[in-house]
């Protein structure tokens, strides 16, 4: 595992951790997550968007099984265990209350790193996985 993927991955084990302090030492100051409807910028946004998700599904974690990296790029591809959908949604296309419904997903996540902190954060999904995959569209 190279030296980049390690540093995505103690990112995976704060946010299982719930370790939001500790995003301070892995994103720089001006750091920007991109997900399909979103766009953050700083710690506070990555703590933000994660926070989001944690209140939908607060059982949420992230697994990673497979990482590949070129020069200050990690491709991750990862397994979303978030267990029952229990708090509300925020989406791009609304909020969606919850469903009780359990939920778990693979997705893509593109990291740059710049100096051995994380500059950006792409997370590549369908968003119209996570309401189908709840039931709310067929």
């Amino acid at each position: 595992m190279s030296n980049l993927e390690q540093i995505v991955q103690t990112y995976y084990r704060a946010f299982n951790e719930r370790n939001f302090a500790a995003y301070g030492e892995l994103f720089t100051s001006d750091t920007v997550v991109e997900a399909p409807g979103a766009r953050l910028v700083g710690v506070e946004g990555v703590q933000m968007f994660d926070r989001g998700w944690l209140e939908a599904f607060p059982k949420a974690r992230i697994e990673a099984f497979r990482m590949t990296t070129a020069g200050d790029v990690v491709v991750s591809g990862n397994w979303f265990h978030a267990g029952p959908h229990q708090g509300t949604l925020k989406t791009a296309a609304g909020d969606i209350p919850p469903t009780g419904v359990h939920f778990e997903a693979p997705y893509c996540s593109l990291f740059e790193l710049q100096a051995g902190k994380i500059k950006l954060q792409r997370l590549l999904f369908d968003p119209d996985f996570v309401p189908l995959k709840l039931g709310l569209r067929r």
